[in-house]
């Protein structure tokens, strides 16, 4: 059939196209429609296929009725009868589609003089058109067919049989392969004298039919609401339940689209006024949904995610018609949780089908079919910023975010949005207005935040919401820290493997390192490096400052830290050099030095014999090497005086390669103080170490004497790690304070001079937060610690320890080391001061 004019169908359109909350813009589907019927394809997630009765065009010959079905939104029509204008035959009424796997079946009731028939129109995804009469048991009216797809070319078909005046009894039939098959099923026979079982609605999945269906109780002869279910395809039904009871007229049931029989909605006319209810089979529970004071009818409902219950009728407020709806789960929303209209004056017949998010309003308006999709989703969001990149760092502690407006069906209600550090947040109010497109936020500390953005449109539809990530870095990293495995500081060691390990914390995270070797304290770090730990291999000997900065992903860079490295020759020279020195010499003792060469031959030394390490020998004795078979060798004599003394040497090869000055402490020593020990018992000569090892304020200090030079060593004891030490050596007890300026050790002291000395020393606790250091309490150092006293003598080439003296009261400790006999004495005292606090 053709239309007059393309342009009467916008026109048509137009006639309620505005756009409702909850609803896209009406669509014209088709004009000039009486009567219609639609259907959703197989999976059950859109309109497939709709039929429509129209009275067509009028010419001389005939007036004819046209059946059409169409597919998806595209809605081509095809004709699939035509009636003559003159004849027996009526026109065709209330028509039923049902589409599955490309086959559609199309029945329709056709009005004759003595009774209606039951017609349908199959037509196969391959094949030919099939017509015919839908077989009913003959000489008995037939009305009301519907069709319902139960399995691929399979189908459904429910229509009501007369029994006798005015009494109809509900029946099915199944349709196979293009054909009736099998006797018709009785679902429910008639209920009462007046009327019978009309108007089914039906839901199908699988083998299991479930029919909702009116009937009159003979009793009150009431109209009631029955479910009847079928789990066999439809080739028999159980006995019907009674779902509603109330004495009053509950006519029209419609099921739950999309969500089985759970729900039911209907009409009932309490207070002689017809109201929308709706009916929970589940737990027998019913509501009132309509609100006006005027009659409601035909309500169809369905059930779509994000959205809950649909509830759609016909209501005649001020005597004209109107299609509304509600959204009775949508109590957030005010626009929708009332009742509203989404047609204009004169819609009827409302139907809904489809599941999940599409879900589709369908209603005859002025003689035009429209179509409304269910407002159930909302456009994402896309979030953008000009101070802060997403996932990126910025110095900035002033943000801008800025989003697009979304351009959604039932506008915009609200925007949410919330700062926090974690990544999943939701919102938990609205909090900006609907045309709120950006916003700033200032004083934004450093760390990495998530800005989470979502908005609400007027249907009651929330959107994902959006976590927008940034990171603000605006302070430098902390200077790192430099541990080496190799090598400690200030201590000669090899320069075969020099290994480094920086660390350092910071906001955004550090993505590199700047480092440098040099032996000018002032050179900075250059090199760039993105790991941690760094190797150097083959340094030549000398004094090194190894130069570390840290550098964070915003750019921030720290205070540099420095290492120094003391590298000794140990062959690398190409030379070896040995020697006779002993902790102890006697007074003019012969020295001897000596070398293997190795790709370098030894010319001669520099020596001096000074009471402290001289790196200046310019002014120093030069001594020849002497060759003695494969190796060469000079001889010098300690000093006639006693007392301790250093030997800076400096060995020059034949080359003018010079190695770096060594110092080698040792003691000189008469013969006459060993003649007056070896009078007392016998020592072994034997040095054995750690000479001594106390414990003070759960803190182990490990003393080590060798020659003259005392190694100090701080271990913790307890449970809790200190992270350092605070330590100082003093003629008198003091706090050492809470400046850490120890790891652990090994600490040195050299040429002490005689006398007594106080060695102090603090644990130190720290836990480091974001950028702040805190020191951390322990009750274990809030209390006085102990007093360890030590008494220490010389005595020939060995020491000895003995006695112990009495603890204080309170819990002080007193360890000694007995005197022995010496004319020297160092007392180690080791304390702590104050609170850790």
């Amino acid at each position: 059939m053709k239309y007059k004019s393309a342009l009467f169908l916008s026109l048509v359109g137009l006639a309620w196209g505005q756009q409702v909350p909850g609803w896209e813009m009406a669509v014209p589907i088709s004009g000039t429609v009486r009567e219609y019927s639609a259907t959703e394809d197989s999976y059950r997630n859109y309109r497939h296929s709709i039929v429509t009765a129209d009275p067509g065009e009028s010419d001389a010959k005939t007036d004819r009725r046209i059946l059409r079905f169409s597919y998806g939104g595209v809605f081509s029509e095809i004709a699939v009868l035509e009636i003559p204008k003159k004849g027996d035959a009526g026109f065709p009424v209330y028509p039923g589609i049902a589409s599955i796997a490309g086959n559609h079946l199309i029945v329709y009731q056709l009005p004759g003089q003595k009774f209606n028939q039951l017609k349908f129109i199959y037509i196969p995804e391959k094949g030919a058109k099939i017509e015919g009469e839908i077989p009913t048991e003959q000489g008995k009216n037939a009305i009301l067919p519907s069709v319902h797809a139960s399995a691929p070319g399979s189908f459904l078909v429910f229509y009501h049989q007369s029994t006798g005046d005015n009494r109809y009894a509900l029946n099915v039939r199944n349709f196979d392969e293009g054909k009736f098959t099998g006797r018709p099923v009785l679902i429910q026979k008639e209920s009462s004298i007046e009327r019978g079982v009309f108007f089914p609605d039906v839901s199908v999945s699988g083998k299991k039919v479930t029919v909702v269906y009116q009937g009159r109780m003979d009793k009150n002869l009431k109209d009631e609401i029955f479910l009847s279910i079928s789990d066999n395809g439809g080739a028999g039904f159980q006995i019907p339940v009674q779902l509603t009871q109330n004495g009053w007229n509950d006519i029209a049931p419609s099921l739950s689209a999309g969500a089985g029989e759970k729900w039911v909605a209907y009409q009932s006319n309490e207070g002689k006024i017809w109201n929308i209810e709706i009916f929970d089979t589940g737990t027998k529970k019913k509501e009132r949904i309509s609100e006006s004071e005027t009659n409601s009818y035909n309500p169809v409902m369905a059930i779509a995610a994000n959205t809950g219950r649909i509830v759609v009728w016909q209501d005649y407020e001020r005597g004209v018609s109107k299609i509304v709806t509600r959204f009775p789960d949508k109590k957030s929303a005010k626009k929708v949780f009332n009742t509203f209209a989404v047609s204009g004056e004169g819609g009827v017949k409302p139907l809904l089908l489809g599941t999940g998010k599409n879900i589709y309003l369908y209603y005859i308006q002025a003689g035009t079919l429209y179509r409304r999709k269910l407002d159930n989703t909302t456009e994402p969001l896309s979030i953008a910023s000009k101070t802060h990149s997403e996932g990126k760092v910025s110095r900035l502690n002033s943000a801008v975010f800025e989003w697009n407006l979304p351009k959604d069906m039932s506008g915009i209600d609200g925007f949410a949005y919330l700062i926090d550090e974690r990544r999943d947040t939701v919102p938990p109010m609205y909090n900006l207005p609907a045309d709120k497109t950006s916003i700033q936020i200032g004083n934004i500390s450093g760390g990495r935040y998530y800005f989470h953005l979502q908005y609400k449109d007027s249907a009651g539809n929330e959107s994902p919401v959006y976590h927008y990530s940034f990171i603000v870095d605006n302070a430098a990293p902390t200077p790192p820290s430099i541990t080496s495995q190799t090598h400690q500081e200030n201590i000669p060691g090899t320069g075969d493997l020099v290994s480094f390990r920086l660390d350092s914390a910071d906001d955004s995270g550090v993505s590199l390192y700047l480092y440098s070797l040099s032996q000018n304290p002032d050179v900075k770090a250059t090199e760039e490096i993105k790991e941690n730990v760094i190797q150097l291999r083959d340094i030549a000997p000398g004094r090194y400052f190894f130069k570390a900065q840290a550098k964070d992903t915003a750019g921030n860079l720290s205070e540099p830290s420095v290492f120094e490295l003391v590298i000794r020759g140990m062959g690398n020279e190409g030379i070896s050099v040995y020697n006779s020195l002993r902790n102890e010499m006697l007074p003019g003792e012969e020295i001897r030095f000596q070398s293997l060469p190795k790709t370098r031959t030894p010319k001669h030394a520099r020596i001096t014999l000074a009471s402290e390490p001289l790196k200046n020998l310019d002014k120093a004795d030069i001594v020849p090497f002497v060759k003695e078979k494969e190796m060469y060798a000079f001889l010098f004599k300690a000093p006639e005086q006693e007392g301790m003394w250093v030997a800076s040497v400096e060995v020059e090869t034949t080359d003018g390669y010079k190695l770096p000055v060594r110092h080698y402490y040792f003691r000189v020593k008469s013969k006459k103080q060993e003649t007056e020990t070896a009078q007392r018992p016998a020592v072994s000569g034997k040095r054995e170490r750690p000479v001594y090892q106390l414990v003070a304020d759960n803190t182990i200090i490990e003393i080590n004497e060798d020659g003259g030079i005392y190694s100090l060593t701080f271990q913790q004891s307890g449970t809790e790690r200190a992270t350092g030490y605070a330590w100082s050596l003093t003629e008198a007890p003091e706090d050492p304070g809470r400046e850490m300026n120890s790891l652990g050790g090994p600490e040195y002291l050299y040429l002490l001079p005689e006398g007594e000395y106080f060695i102090n020393v603090r644990p130190i606790f720290r836990n480091r937060i974001g950028n702040v250091v805190r020191e951390k309490l322990n009750s274990i150092y809030d209390r006085q610690g102990h007093i360890v006293v030590l008494e220490k003598y010389f005595w020939g080439s060995g020491y000895k320890n003995a006695g112990m003296a009495a603890m204080f009261a309170g819990g002080l400790m007193l360890l000694g080391v007995s005197l022995v006999r010496n004319r020297k004495r160092v007392l180690f005292y080791l304390s702590r001061f104050g609170k850790v606090s």
